[in-house]
């Protein structure tokens, strides 16, 4: 077989004859360790600009992280979901405490941006809340249940609070221009920021009457929360991109009033765990098919502009029980 050879350039045969360099093996390494740290060098601003969108620690930066972790979307038709299971358990003095139910939840929510001259950049997020029970033994949602202290067997009433969306939008600073308190103080966990939240409430029932000072029957509820963002997450975060986060909730409450314990001692404890999705199809059964047959609104938040009023657990209890009794 015949092979041609490429014929050599001009400067071939006078870079043949050039003597050979006689850089030392020390100042190579040198020159390779400047170039290194220049390339570095030109990186560093980028690298510090990225990590200086979100950080964490500081007022503006949990306020920052806060509305992040809420304004996954800004589109109320296709809304980003935190969905919850846990488990609720009865306690009575002198008991043992008793599994009653699993929950399966889903709070959908969009945001807008809203811009205020002395306040800054803020937002304001539309949102629903369903709250499934379950049968703890065959995991289906319920529609009737024996009251084992009673014996009695009664309606089941989801909790549906719609809408459940802010009341007023949130701001990094009040009306002096200073910051305010962040909602959510983080904590750096190493691989994750952490952040705890505790809320009690002690207010008029809805269902009650005007002598509740007088007689109980008080609305009485604490949540634990604790919230946890991936460390490489909050530094890969771009705006317009959702920051997705894991989150526990414990509630602890008198009883539901579905139940009909009328008055008797004790008290209910929700554990649950849950996390943050952009996809409807990831929310698990069978929360997400009974969304589609019988809570359809849940696939997407109310308006931004809805002028109906906040709702809470006992606010759509008392009117499903209403709409029960009939006129």
């Amino acid at each position: 077989m015949t092979t041609m050879t490429p014929r050599p350039s001009p400067g071939a045969d006078r870079a043949a004859r050039r003597p050979p360099s006689r850089t030392a093996p020390g100042l190579q390494a040198l020159r390779l360790l400047l170039a290194v740290a220049s390339a570095t060098a030109m990186a560093a601003p980028a690298a510090e600009r990225a990590r200086a969108l979100l950080q964490p620690g500081t007022p503006s930066g949990d306020f920052a992280l806060e509305q992040a972790m809420a304004c996954g979307s800004t589109d109320v038709a296709a809304p980003q979901f935190y969905f919850w299971t846990g488990q609720v358990y009865g306690r009575r003095a002198g008991e043992p405490d008793r599994l009653l139910f699993e929950v399966q939840g889903v709070n959908p929510r969009a945001c807008r941006r809203v811009e205020d001259p002395a306040r800054g950049s803020g937002y304001q997020a539309a949102a629903r809340e369903l709250m499934l029970y379950l049968d703890p033994e065959t995991r289906q949602v319920l529609d009737t249940w024996r009251n084992p202290w009673t014996g009695e067997l009664v309606r089941v009433i989801h909790m549906e609070n719609d809408p459940a969306s802010m009341r007023a939008p949130a701001f990094p600073l009040d009306a002096q221009g200073r910051p305010t308190p962040a909602r959510l103080g983080f904590v750096d966990m190493g691989r994750s920021w952490v952040a705890t939240r505790s809320s009690s409430f002690f207010r008029d029932s809805p269902l009650g009457g005007g002598y509740q000072d007088y007689v109980g029957g008080k609305y009485r509820v604490m949540e634990l929360s604790t919230f946890t963002l991936p460390r490489a997450e909050v530094e890969a975060w771009r705006p317009g991109r959702p920051l997705p986060y894991t989150a526990t909730w414990v509630r602890i409450s008198d009883w539901l009033p579905w139940m009909k314990m009328a008055g008797r001692e004790g008290q209910m404890v929700l554990t649950s765990q849950g996390r943050s999705t952009l996809a409807f199809d990831e929310l698990p059964e069978p929360l997400r098919s009974t969304i589609a047959s019988r809570y359809p609104a849940m696939r997407r938040t109310p308006e931004f502009d809805d002028p109906r009023p906040f709702q809470t657990s006992w606010d759509s209890l008392r009117k499903a029980l209403d709409e029960a009794r009939g006129p």
